[in-house]
């Protein structure tokens, strides 16, 4: 019967274990799916740091790239812009010099080197 009692008060021990066990499992999975809420927040808090910091960079890289765009294009239509214009001071004043104009110019030319090297400014 000893015996008997012995295994009945270690089957009694282990109830109460069990059952104390079971009692704590409701608070335990409340620990642990807090924890994986708190670890999830920490990581879309990352996420979302990290998306923040990249979409900043790409904005001051596209104002930066678009800045020079804009130089680039200011450069473009200036250059044009003088071409055009010498393109047609070159045509206005080939069609109103005339021979006698152009043998002027060539002769004012000429005696401006001939100044020029005089003066010692011009080795040819």
């Amino acid at each position: 019967m000893s015996e008997s009692l012995a295994l009945k008060t270690r089957s009694e021990e282990r109830l109460r274990k069990f059952e104390s066990l079971t009692e704590s499992l409701p608070a335990k999975r409340a620990e642990v799916r807090g924890d994986f809420v708190r670890d999830g927040e920490r990581e879309r808090d990352k996420i979302e740091a990290a998306a923040q910091a990249a979409a900043a960079k790409l904005e001051r890289e596209t104002v930066r790239t678009l800045e020079q765009e804009v130089v680039k294009a200011r450069e473009t239509v200036r250059d044009e812009v003088v071409e055009r214009a010498l393109a047609l001071a070159t045509e206005r004043l080939t069609k109103r010099l005339t021979p006698a104009a152009h043998r002027a110019l060539i002769r004012g030319y000429i005696a401006d080197l001939e100044a020029l090297e005089s003066l010692g400014g011009f080795r040819g």
